[in-house]
């Protein structure tokens, strides 16, 4: 990006055996129905002891002005969200953990 003077080679390959959104894409193709996936990060927060969560589902699109972007081929992932936010603290197992997605 130009503003942040970042390039996508600064990123580290973690080592996925399938590429991350990939495998995120068929996780949520597994859940039946709408709200299974809404439970299971209840339940997540829940066990990672948060006392607060968050969850907005945003039907916008935000691709038009590509200038804000990271990357202009960001764009076609702006569109309609699921922002799920809980006050637990992510701590580096986690991190590393969430890297190494198991099918």
């Amino acid at each position: 990006s130009k503003h942040l003077d970042i390039s996508e080679e600064m990123f580290e390959d973690v080592g996925q055996c399938e590429p991350l959104t990939v495998r995120l894409k068929n996780i949520l193709r597994d859940y039946k129905d709408g709200l299974t996936i809404i439970k299971e990060l209840i339940q997540n927060a829940d066990d990672a002891e948060a006392t607060e969560i968050n969850i907005c589902y945003d039907t916008r699109a935000h691709c038009e002005d590509q200038r804000s972007l990271f990357f202009p081929h960001m764009a076609k992932t702006h569109g309609p969200a699921l922002v799920v936010h809980n006050n637990a603290m992510f701590t580096d197992d986690d991190f590393k953990n969430i890297t190494k997605l198991a099918g």
